[in-house]
This record gives C-alpha cells, sequence and structure tokens, in this order.
C-alpha cells in the first residue's frame, strides 16, 4: 500500500524532472505546494481519508463510503479498469494522485462540498469527458487535469481562488473554458498544449490585473482561441415570505447562500428546517423567536451565524455547529433554554458577548482553541452548567477571559483542560 501520504521522491529533487511532466522553482530543494496544504491537516487526523486499499486498485466502480471527507493521495493511482466513481457529499479534498493515470474513467461525481483538488488528482484521465466541479471549490492544483484528453468543456465555479501550474495542460480535447474573476491566481502553463480550445469565457468583473494579463498571455501563446465575456449568475438568498411566517416544516432551496436577516422571525410554528450545503451566513434574526424550533440541519458551509440569529429559540435542544464556522455573533444563542450540550467547532474565532445567554439548560460546552475573542457575559444565567472543557493551547488572555465568566456565572463548573481535537464534527 502506498502511504496517504506519499510524496514521490522525484518531487523533491532539485533541478529533477518531476515525475508527471513538471519542472517548477525549488526553495531550499523542496518544492512549495500551496495544494498541500489540506493534506497536512489530514495528517494530524482532522480527516477521516479514504485511502488505496486493494479494492480501489481493481474496482470498476466505486461508491466512496458516507462519512468521508477526504480522498487520500494516490488512493485509486492507476487503476486502469476503473470506470465510475461517485464521491459523497462531505468530502473537502481531492488528495495528490488520487485518480493519477485511471485511463478508463469516464463518469466522476464531485460533490458541491469539495473545495480543493490538490496535484495530479486526474492527470492522465484520458477518457474523462466532461467533469462539474464542485460549486464551493477554492483550489485546482499543479496538473490537477492534465492530459484528460477526452475533456471538451471546463467551467470554473464562481469562488474558486487558485488555477495551479499546467492544471489543464494538454488537454487536446478542450475547446471551451469558463474563468471567473474571483480568481487570485492563475499560475502558469494552465493551458499550455490545448491546441484545439476555441473559447475563454470570462466573468465581467473585477480581475486582479496579473490575473487577467496572465490569462490573455496564455492564450495568445498556446491557443487560437476567441476571448468572451459573460455577466456573473445571481447569488440566491432566502428572504423572507409569506410561507417562512407560517410553515411548520421548510427545505431551504438548493443554490442559496445565506438565510437573510429576520427571514423566519416570529414564526411560533416553525418545528424543523433543513439548509442545504451551500449556505454561508446565518444572518442577523434569521430565526428569532421561533420557539417552537427544535431541529435544524446546519451544514458544513456556514462560515457566520450572526446576532440574535436564534434568540429565544426555547426548544432547539442541540445542534451540530458547521466544522467551517468561525463567527458566533452576539446573543446569536440567547434564551436557547433547552440546550445542554454545545461543542463549538475548531475554526471558532470569535463568540460575541452574551453569545450563550440564559441559555438556562446548558451543562456542557467545549472551547477550541482557536478562539481569538470572547465577548462579555457569554455565560450569563448558564447556572446549570457543569463542564466547561477548553482545547490546551489556547492564547492566555482567552483561557483567563473563559475562567473568570465560569467563576462568576457558573461557580459550580469544572473547567477542564482537554488534548487538542484531531476530528472534526459529523460530516453534514
Amino acid at each position: 500500500m502506498i502511504p496517504f501520504f506519499l510524496v514521490n521522491k522525484e518531487y523533491l529533487i532539485k533541478g529533477k524532472k518531476m515525475s508527471n511532466g513538471f519542472k517548477k522553482k525549488l526553495i531550499g530543494g523542496l518544492i512549495l505546494l500551496s495544494s498541500l496544504a489540506p493534506m497536512k491537516m489530514h495528517a494530524q487526523g482532522a480527516y477521516k481519508a479514504y485511502e488505496q486499499n486493494q479494492t480501489s486498485l481493481t474496482a470498476t466502480s466505486m461508491k466512496i463510503p458516507a462519512g468521508t471527507t477526504a480522498i487520500g493521495a494516490a488512493a485509486f493511482y492507476e487503476n486502469k479498469r476503473l470506470v465510475s466513481v461517485e464521491i459523497p457529499n462531505g468530502v473537502t479534498y481531492v488528495g495528490m494522485e488520487a485518480f493519477f493515470g485511471c485511463t478508463s474513467l469516464t463518469n466522476v461525481s464531485i460533490p458541491n462540498s469539495v473545495e480543493g483538488i490538490a496535484m495530479g488528482a486526474f492527470y492522465g484521465c484520458k477518457s474523462l469527458k466532461s467533469i462539474t466541479l464542485s460549486s464551493n471549490l477554492k483550489e485546482i492544483g499543479i496538473g490537477a487535469f492534465r492530459k484528460c484528453t477526452s475533456l471538451a468543456n471546463i467551467i470554473i465555479p464562481s469562488g474558486a481562488l487558485e488555477i495551479g501550474y499546467g492544471a489543464f495542460a494538454e488537454c487536446t480535447g478542450l475547446t471551451s473554458i469558463t474563468i471567473p474573476s474571483s480568481i487570485k491566481k492563475f499560475d502558469e502553463d494552465v493551458l499550455a498544449g490545448c491546441y484545439n480550445l476555441k473559447t475563454v469565457r470570462l466573468e465581467e468583473g473585477n480581475y486582479i490585473t496579473s490575473v487577467l494579463n496572465e490569462i490573455r498571455k496564455q492564450v495568445r501563446e498556446h491557443t487560437s482561441a476567441t476571448i468572451e465575456t459573460f455577466k456573473p449568475s445571481v447569488k440566491i438568498n432566502w428572504e423572507t415570505t409569506a410561507a417562512s411566517k407560517t410553515a411548520t416544516h421548510v427545505k431551504i432551496p438548493a443554490g442559496t447562500k445565506e438565510i437573510k436577516d429576520y427571514s423566519f422571525r416570529d414564526n411560533k410554528q416553525l418545528v424543523a428546517v433543513e439548509i442545504p450545503y451551500g449556505v454561508t451566513k446565518i444572518c442577523w434574526g434569521a430565526f428569532f423567536d421561533c420557539e417552537a424550533l427544535a431541529t435544524i440541519d446546519m451544514p458544513n458551509s456556514i462560515t457566520s451565524i450572526e446576532r440574535y440569529a436564534f434568540y429565544r429559540c426555547a426548544s432547539l435542544k442541540n445542534i451540530a455547529l458547521s466544522n467551517s464556522l468561525n463567527f458566533i455573533g452576539t446573543n446569536a444563542f440567547n434564551g436557547c433554554k433547552s440546550l445542554r450540550i454545545m461543542d463549538i467547532p475548531k475554526n471558532v474565532k470569535t463568540i460575541e458577548d452574551f453569545a450563550f445567554y440564559d441559555c438556562s439548560s446548558l451543562e456542557s460546552i467545549f472551547l477550541p482553541n482557536s478562539i481569538e475573542t470572547f465577548g462579555y457575559n457569554v455565560f450569563e444565567k448558564c447556572s446549570k452548567l457543569k463542564t466547561v472543557k477548553i482545547e490546551k493551547g489556547i492564547n492566555a488572555s482567552m483561557l483567563e477571559e473563559i475562567k473568570k465568566q465560569v467563576r462568576k456565572f457558573a461557580p459550580n463548573a469544572a473547567i477542564q483542560m482537554v488534548e487538542p481535537k484531531t476530528v472534526g464534527a459529523p460530516v453534514r
């Protein structure tokens, strides 16, 4: 079995041609690849990876198990029999050379949870005719789709940030590519050898000048394509509607990016809400005073829970917060009197004033060492709090503030310093 974090030695030898045909500037003899950043996280155990095994090297079709959060490096390396792969929602990264040389692969389902496709992930998948990239994709690594000679059309989703060196090089069947204005880095030779490329579609918007110049340069040097522009797609937000004020069960439509201010305010009948992956923000007072709300499905795309978002949701007994969450606003869970356990995810940096004020049933809370701002009276009226678990490594001033508030508002609670978490919250 090839180890999950295998890096081919040829990648590391200064001045030597890399195994997949790349040459790259080296620093201190080592190639620096932003695409490998997610792998460092995996190495710490923060992700559940599907790794290489006998089945992955011989199967003709594969359904990756639910609960997987990453496809490991070289997981399907040179499985020339593999025709189709179904990747479940919740996978965030496709690892280095995961499908390298899978020459029969024609169909792969990439869910909208995927944020990164690492170096050489689909290198040489010459039968791959089309692929729909995740709407939440941020990075396409070095040579990720190099020599995918049957690919005809590529649409880089709006929100993508980086396209690595030679990402689509030698895709000789490629006739059209769409590149959004969100791109911050467009590396060398992305389009090298794409001599059949006819159309490069650029989103109307403010491209970084160096990025736009690089795209135009590569189009001139490597292709005979024409450049066209298109209007950016409109983001869908869930606004206040008549239904949102009276419904008992709500399924937010796919494509929604934000649940806007006071969308469900004062809906006393609302019991359950299903939020799709792709929603990034729950805005001010979105579920303000939804006193019957007992169940909410929160996807891992959510980064911000704004002020008063769940204010006085008195029936909300538990909530699994998004792994991507970094902000909890003032009074966000104020008056959630049925909440018993709160597990704050590792990425959270800010918890504002009164965030858990009057969570009168709260017994246990976990606080990660990522916290940089801890507001006033976060635990006021949390008199039943028994256990406060704090991750080791937290900033000293944050630790002191948390301890001070626990002593003031929950003097009987035990403070436990715990080892850093190695496994994220359940995949959603």
